[in-house]
């Protein structure tokens, strides 16, 4: 499912990349979380969804939405995830879980950046861009994650986000999740891994 490199000029979510970020098994928040070393894979780590920064006739095309299978009963579900390009607090992508005869739950992201909401209506925000000027923030399911160059903020500090979501009905197996983007926005989303707390 990785498209894109974390760790070359443009890969990641623009011309710059996300230096300083392991592969393997990461503990993050309490969570383990399965980073793809990109060496080993073809030079991709990161799965990156289309936006207005990144529309169809760019270089290396982005899809807008991508089904990731699961088929287990799960209590619970975390993402590692980063964005670029905040602008409007607006949704600018969805995780949507989809369970054998139950309607499909779908969880809006929105980027705090750096205004006010979009509308009354806005849900709140729940990641924040990866670059450092933008405030972080945490909640009870969101928490940010700040990436160093040996724990050095100085040398070096970037931003991602894990979000925890809590399965409403974790005895009815998950069938899948579906990440889609809204590629009319250009706030980008890069999802590095995903983790299922089994039930």
């Amino acid at each position: 499912m990785a498209n894109r490199a974390l760790r070359r000029p443009h890969g990641w979510l623009g011309h710059l990349p996300l230096l300083h970020v392991g592969t393997g098994l990461l503990r993050i928040h309490g969570v383990d979380f399965d980073l793809i070393d990109e060496r080993a894979n073809r030079g991709r780590s990161v799965l990156v969804l289309r936006s207005s920064r990144f529309p169809p006739t760019s270089r290396r095309s982005l899809p807008d939405e991508v089904t990731l299978a699961v088929g287990r009963k799960v209590r619970a579900v975390y993402f590692l995830h980063g964005c670029g390009y905040a602008g409007e607090r607006v949704p600018f992508a969805w995780y949507d879980f989809r369970s054998e005869g139950r309607p499909v739950a779908s969880l809006p992201l929105v980027a705090r950046g750096v205004g006010p909401a979009h509308s009354p209506d806005t849900p709140p925000a729940n990641i924040q861009d990866w670059w450092p000027e933008f405030p972080q923030f945490n909640t009870d399911n969101v928490r940010h994650v700040t990436v160093t160059e040996h724990g050095d903020p100085f040398a070096y500090e970037r931003y991602l986000y894990s979000l925890e979501w809590v399965n409403p009905a974790p005895e009815v197996p998950l069938t899948e999740i579906r990440v889609r983007s809204n590629p009319m926005v250009p706030t980008t989303l890069g999802l590095l891994a995903v983790t299922l707390l089994l039930a």
